[in-house]
C-alpha cells in the first residue's frame, strides 16, 4: 500500500492509453492503404483534381 507507487503506476497507465489513443488516430488521420491521388487522369475539370 505504497501511495506513491500506486499513484504512479496509474499515471503510467494513463499516459499509455493517451498515448494509444493519439497514435490510433494519427493512423486513421495518414492512410498509407489508399492514399490521396495527386492528379485526376480521367478529367481535365479543376475541381476534380486531388480527390
Amino acid at each position: 500500500m505504497n501511495l506513491k507507487w500506486d499513484l504512479k503506476k496509474q499515471l503510467d497507465e494513463h499516459r499509455k492509453q493517451k498515448s494509444a489513443t493519439a497514435q490510433l488516430r494519427k493512423r486513421s488521420k495518414d492512410s498509407i492503404a489508399r492514399p490521396k491521388a495527386e492528379k485526376n487522369i480521367t478529367s481535365t475539370d479543376p475541381r476534380l483534381q486531388g480527390i
